[in-house]
């Protein structure tokens, strides 16, 4: 290797952990903005620290009336109580942070979901393109709305990113068991990939690999564990909280929340039309692909018809179109286009503008259910018009080096 070379590739690092920290400050300044300079402020992490508070205290996580309390005497005004209903498997994720004081824990939440949604975005950019630009990638996932809103709106969308990621990466390596780890953090919020993970289910009976399985089991087997040491009747009080529950009043941000507006609130069933198109899709799809079926290929398309297909999720969620965001970005950089460069980045920076317009005017409603199919349909175009600039394809790694 060169001079040049070597120092290009010890710059790399630098480079990126200037972009991360970059967007560290970022989110940092707009929080202090939010919160009218006081820092750390009410959001989302509240209700994820009051619930690990719980489970760690041997309590009720799901209690509704005992989260609301804890919350107040740490300064909450909110009215309601901000109740978590991952399974209790998903719990000890939360531990960490319930451990500390709720400013601490604060601040290490949301530097850890920033870090996780940065690395993740330079893996998957090596992922799809075989080598390193992580600084291009992070730069371009903070450019995305959404990923600053899971810090922002303190958020656990960061984990999902990394199972999303881990997931493809350990299976193409062929680290099943690994892979299946991953895929059990995805049962954080398994309804905003209902046709990944048929994919993934479709994929493994085929290849009659089930070692990714086993893993799923295991991780959920480990959390489950914890859990149970901590709170006995952990499991019943999730199942009398799900018993309980009724059909949420508000209009989330997915396609299927726009559908049930536009054919009565009342119609809750309609927000689920899309999750049964998309389980369908993706069935007719994997039967027509599974001869040829890559998941580095196939990640972003399923995290696109996935997003489209939940019937429930906020645009903090979007923050798992990021596979497809970037899978698009290094298409275009195949390209060696510059105008398909600027066209492309012009009008993904202006979506970013309206995206942040919405979400300061109207909230993180059913406004921005047009971001899933805008992606979709951006990244659909984006591979018809590369078709011949497919890193995958020009760079063959038979062998996988090219991920090492």
């Amino acid at each position: 290797m060169t001079s040049a070379g070597m120092d290009k590739g010890a710059s790399r690092p630098l480079l990126a952990a200037a972009v991360l920290g970059g967007a560290g400050l970022v989110v940092w300044l707009i929080a202090r903005r939010l919160a009218g300079g006081g820092v750390p402020y009410m959001n989302d992490f509240v209700s994820y620290w009051a619930v690990g508070r719980l489970l760690l205290d041997g309590g009720n996580p799901y209690d509704v009336e005992a989260i609301l309390e804890l919350q107040r005497s740490i300064g909450s005004r909110f009215v309601d109580a901000g109740v978590v209903r991952n399974p209790p498997w998903t719990l000890p994720l939360l531990l960490p942070f319930a451990s500390l004081g709720f400013a601490s824990g604060w601040y290490a939440w949301t530097l850890s979901q920033v870090v996780l949604v940065g690395g993740c975005a330079a893996a998957l950019w090596r992922l799809f393109a075989g080598r390193a630009r992580p600084a291009a990638a992070i730069g371009l996932a903070f450019a995305f709305p959404p990923a600053l809103f899971v810090a922002l709106g303190g958020q656990i969308g960061g984990v999902l990113l990394l199972g999303l990621t881990g997931f493809t990466w350990a299976i193409s390596r062929r680290k099943d068991v690994v892979a299946g780890l991953f895929l059990a953090l995805l049962t954080l919020k398994p309804h905003v990939l209902l046709p990944f993970g048929i994919a993934v289910l479709l994929w493994t009976l085929r290849e009659r690999r089930i070692r990714p399985l086993i893993g799923a089991a295991l991780g959920v087997a480990a959390g489950s564990l914890v859990s149970l040491l901590l709170q006995p009747d952990v499991f019943s009080q999730y199942f009398e909280f799900a018993r309980l529950q009724v059909p949420d009043e508000d209009l989330v941000s997915t396609p299927g929340a726009a559908l049930r507006l536009l054919f009565g609130f009342d119609r809750f069933w309609v927000q689920w039309l899309p999750a049964a198109v998309g389980i369908g899709w993706v069935t007719l799809y994997f039967t027509r692909r599974f001869e040829s079926w890559e998941w580095r290929r196939e990640m972003p398309l399923l995290a696109a018809v996935s997003w489209l297909s939940a019937p429930y999720g906020w645009v903090y969620d979007m923050v798992l179109l990021l596979p497809t965001v970037l899978d698009g970005a290094v298409r275009i950089e195949a390209a060696a286009d510059p105008s398909l460069t600027r066209r492309t980045m012009t009008v993904y920076l202006l979506a970013g503008v309206v995206i942040w317009a919405q979400q300061l005017a109207f909230g993180s409603g059913v406004i921005h259910a047009w971001v899933g199919p805008a992606v979709l349909v951006a990244w659909l175009w984006v591979r018809a018009r590369t078709a011949g600039a497919d890193l995958l394809e020009v760079n063959p790694r038979k062998s996988g080096r090219g991920l090492e």
